[in-house]
């Protein structure tokens, strides 16, 4: 019994390989290479082109998953004026509201409802879609309890503005609705997930 590699006998000798590998030859090895090279630079030059009518803009270097590989029939050249060529495509506004389910399903009286309960936290302003104004409420809020601890007559306007601009949100409710669901006419809820 031996315990040494496998295919050489007890009485040492040369190991015998168990299977003989067959190599292809280098040149049906890079034609196979070239055809896969060809097939995968015509794929992508039909995605780029679907992408492309499909109103997506130019294609983007920060897309690419993986570096190709520079092939023998490639030249530097070429590569670098490919390159030189894409564009980034420009960041798309946020035109989405933050929360408050589908537009469709908003609703004025769920509003008020935000209103009444949620006003200290601009909630029926981000209800209506307008979270610029949310903001803009929630930080002269914040600045003025801060200002009560450094000059109160200075935080006393400054709640009176703010307090006064809900009071007027009570009017304003509908005008929001209105306005963020003309800014959203025509999409399709179901692209938000596309």
């Amino acid at each position: 019994m031996s315990f040494g590699r496998k295919g050489v006998s007890q009485g040492g000798g040369s190991a015998r390989p168990a299977r003989r590998q067959i190599h292809a030859p280098a040149n049906a090895a890079n034609a196979q290479d070239a055809e896969i090279t060809a097939k995968r630079e015509a794929f992508i030059a039909s995605e780029r082109a679907r992408r492309a009518s499909e109103g997506f803009g130019e294609y983007s270097a920060s897309e690419e998953v993986r570096p190709a590989r520079k092939s023998a029939f490639a030249s530097a050249s070429a590569v670098s004026s490919a390159t030189e060529k894409r564009k980034p495509k420009p960041k798309q506004k946020r035109k989405k509201p933050m929360w408050g389910g589908p537009i469709e399903e908003r609703t004025i009286p769920r509003a008020y409802v935000f209103w009444w309960f949620g006003a200290i936290a601009s909630a029926h302003r981000f209800y209506c879609g307008d979270s610029k104004g949310a903001w803009n409420q929630l930080t002269v809020l914040f600045v003025s309890i801060l200002a009560a601890f450094v000059y109160p007559p200075v935080a006393q306007i400054g709640l009176f503005i703010w307090f006064g601009w809900l009071v007027l949100d009570l009017f304003l409710i509908p005008g929001l609705m209105r306005r963020m669901r003309d800014e959203h006419e025509g999409e399709d809820p179901t692209e938000v997930f596309a």
